[in-house]
């Protein structure tokens, strides 16, 4: 009873902080206009995209996506210029006609000059009060958009961050050349790795619902853990002949075409040629020409190479 007093409180003081606006005079005027239109239909599918349009406006300001409206879309028409109170609602926020000299299209927009929110968000508020939209759908709508995913084909967003780093000659691990065999999984790691691999296929071969199968999945994690490695970068590390190591960041997807340019970069001498190995034996998708250059069809996940027949800058 205290949380649904408390609630009710502030809803309450919302609404009190809504009526003290300047602006809600005329959205609660463009409101009851686009409300009092005898068919329902054409009143729902209004709001609907009005409020969307002023969400979109109160979430993400700064995008000019959402601060520009073609008038000739046929949704933006709908809720707008074909019904009442739609482009005095937009206007009361700040927006104004304009037309292309050019092509001659109507649009509404909201100038550079207006960054203010509050008046999105107490039209938001409105809406909801005049009971064109629930408090749900303006709670889903107001909630701020997760950032886009990354994409695991494309270069990282924060760039390679590449670093160099020299031997320490005085740093007896630093010169100590390590056996392959050091690299080697051990008996325990491939009984474990079996094992795994023996579950997994376990799991898959039972016979279970569709939807079971994927329920089950989400609740290892398996898919959302691919999702997320999928998108962060990894840490890919080269060692030239002189001993520098040279260390960059790729995303998992990226071909190795991409990692064998950006050793070439790092040589002072970009025309050398040189191969990328993996345990001594040569990396699988890197296929390499007479000029140093490559490309192949592997990426860059879970990479540690090894260069041959340069140095670095």
């Amino acid at each position: 009873r205290a949380a649904a007093t408390a609630a009710a409180a502030a809803s309450e003081a919302a609404i009190d902080a809504d009526l003290s606006h300047p602006a809600c005079a005329s959205i609660d005027a463009a409101i009851a206009r686009l409300a009092a239109i005898p068919d329902r239909a054409v009143v729902v599918g209004a709001a609907a995209t009005l409020a969307r349009v002023v969400a979109n406006v109160a979430t993400s300001p700064e995008d000019a996506r959402y601060r520009r409206l073609r008038l000739a879309n046929e949704k933006i028409a709908a809720a707008t210029t074909r019904a009442d109170g739609g482009v005095a609602l937009l206007e009361a926020l700040g927006f104004v006609a304009i037309e292309e000299p050019e092509s001659g299209d109507a649009f509404l927009a909201l100038p550079e000059s207006v960054r203010d929110v509050a008046p999105f968000q107490v039209a938001i508020r409105r809406f909801v009060s005049a009971g064109l939209l629930s408090r749900a759908a303006a709670s889903a709508l107001t909630t701020p958009k997760p950032p886009p995913r990354a994409d695991p084909t494309k270069p990282p967003s924060n760039g390679r961050e590449t670093r160099v780093f020299l031997p320490a000659v005085t740093c007896a691990a630093a010169v100590t050349e390590l056996p392959d065999e050091y690299f080697k999984r051990d008996a325990s790691e491939i009984q474990a790795e079996f094992k795994a691999a023996a579950e997994r296929r376990e799991n898959a071969g039972a016979l279970m619902t569709k939807a079971w199968r994927e329920k089950n999945m989400n609740k290892n994690g398996d898919d959302d853990d691919d999702d997320k490695a999928d998108a962060r970068p990894v840490t890919v590390r080269v060692r030239v002949p002189d001993g520098c190591v040279l260390e960059g960041k790729f995303m998992p997807r990226e071909p190795i075409a991409v990692v064998r340019e950006w050793v070439s970069g790092a040589l002072r001498e970009h025309f050398r040629a040189f191969a990328l190995s993996f345990l001594n034996a040569p990396l699988i998708g890197d296929a390499t020409d007479g000029e140093g250059g490559g490309a192949g069809g592997g990426n860059a996940k879970s990479l540690g190479v090894r260069a041959g027949g340069g140095n670095a800058k």
